[in-house]
């Protein structure tokens, strides 16, 4: 594996926990994020684990 495809994983897997983070603040999460926003975010991190899920496979 290549250092730009490590760093890329790690770029990759910190955003995810940022958007793990934020949902799990339930209070955040229900009053202060619109529901646009919150479909744009869980998409995103559907879109997270498909690059992540390429980047092991690649290795």
């Amino acid at each position: 594996m290549t250092t730009a495809r490590i760093k890329e994983l790690v770029e990759l897997t910190l955003a995810k926990v940022e958007i793990l983070k934020l949902k799990a603040d339930d209070y955040t999460w229900n009053c202060h994020i619109d529901a646009a926003t919150k479909v744009q975010l869980l998409s995103a991190l559907d879109e997270i684990d498909i690059l992540l899920a390429q980047l092991r496979i690649l290795g």
